[in-house]
């Protein structure tokens, strides 16, 4: 798994709905943390580390139990008093300095009929700066159980809201953006680094060209590994345990996309309700790779990297555009074994045909 890891900084925290989902031993080991503080600690300090101690149980918690993210949710259809965990983008909430009960409202990144309601007491918000962020609208981690499903809405409840935050195993916070620490480059890949040598394609026609299984079988040529037959309940087009990241391997799953999807990706090119990247990320792998012919849109770097890093599971992901993949072929000398193969699978398309 990646050495780098998601911290909840709570801003929010519903004690009693924490208590109450978690087990008996949950809560002995919650009480065990909360004594085990130091007895030097201020007292301004204190409420602060109980509520680190609730959010840090709770996500061990919800982590065992493999619970789902807001998207698998609402793909799986879940129903009321399902947990949810995931980093979730809110709209700017006007009314968080005048109401006691208020409510955010969540921007999925996977199409959905019914508006995403977080339903809150802002006496339990702990925090001055969540408090600004949920006026200004900001993306947040949470923890909340769905507390009611209409045709028009989905309420949640929330047990955490926090600042998602990354720390590295020494420890080390990291301040920025989330996901940029998660998010890596085509020639950061070790089996990918000839790319460094070719200068970038100003556009990405030729790839227009290329079949997926050709660009799957040119894949196979450079990480090793067999390809198969693609079929539709496959979580991945592409699985390997060899692939390498700072000297250190990992295993990978790739979605690939060729000429059968000409123009910019979107979400709407992802399968029944777009859950390609849903199953892409259901699979062990710990580099999730999104590869296609052209552009990759914005609504499906958004979704993945939701999707691929949440306060549960973190996951390093890799897009690999149609400029890189060309790329990626020109650095092995696999273009002109790409077109040729492409060229032969069109004949034999057009002799069925």
């Amino acid at each position: 798994m990646p050495e780098i890891f998601i911290n909840l900084d709570p801003g929010f925290v519903n004690h009693r709905k924490v208590l109450s989902v978690l087990p008996e031993q949950g809560i002995e080991e919650l009480n065990r943390r909360i004594s085990n503080l130091p007895a030097s600690l201020m007292d301004w300090e204190k409420p602060m580390q109980h509520n680190r101690c609730y959010c840090s149980v709770l996500t061990e918690f919800c982590r065992g139990l493999r619970i789902m993210t807001l998207n698998q949710a609402l793909n799986s259809k879940c129903s009321q008093g399902c947990l949810v965990a995931s980093i979730e983008e809110f709209l700017p909430n006007e009314s968080i300095y005048e109401d006691i009960e208020t409510e955010s409202t969540i921007i999925p990144t996977i199409d959905f009929e019914r508006k995403i309601i977080v339903r809150y007491s802002t006496d339990k918000i702990i925090s001055d700066t969540l408090r600004s962020e949920l006026r200004n609208g900001y993306s947040f981690g949470i923890i909340a159980m769905i507390d009611s499903r209409s045709e028009s809405e989905l309420i949640l409840r929330p047990l955490i809201i926090g600042f998602p935050h990354t720390y590295d195993s020494h420890g080390n916070l990291s301040w920025g953006l989330y996901y940029e620490n998660f998010r890596l480059r085509i020639d950061e890949i070790d089996e990918f680094s000839k790319v460094r040598e070719v200068e970038l394609p100003s556009d990405s026609s030729p790839m227009l060209s290329i079949y997926e299984s050709v660009f799957k079988e040119c894949l196979s040529k450079i990480l090793g590994g067999q390809t198969e037959n693609d079929w539709g309940g496959e979580s991945s087009d592409f699985y390997t345990d060899h692939v390498t990241y700072k000297g250190k391997e990992f295993s990978g799953a790739f979605l690939l996309k060729g000429k059968s999807v000409p123009g910019i990706m979107k979400m709407r090119d992802l399968g029944k309700n777009a859950n390609q990247i849903l199953h892409l990320c259901d699979t062990p792998a710990e580099i999730v790779f999104v590869q296609h012919c052209n552009d990759i849109g914005e609504d499906v770097v958004k979704h993945l990297q939701t999707t691929a890093v949440t306060p549960l599971r973190q996951r390093y992901f890799c897009l690999i555009d149609g400029r890189d993949s060309l790329r990626l072929l020109m650095a092995y000398g696999l273009l002109e074994y790409a077109q040729q193969q492409s060229v032969v699978m069109e004949s034999q398309k057009h002799r069925q045909s």
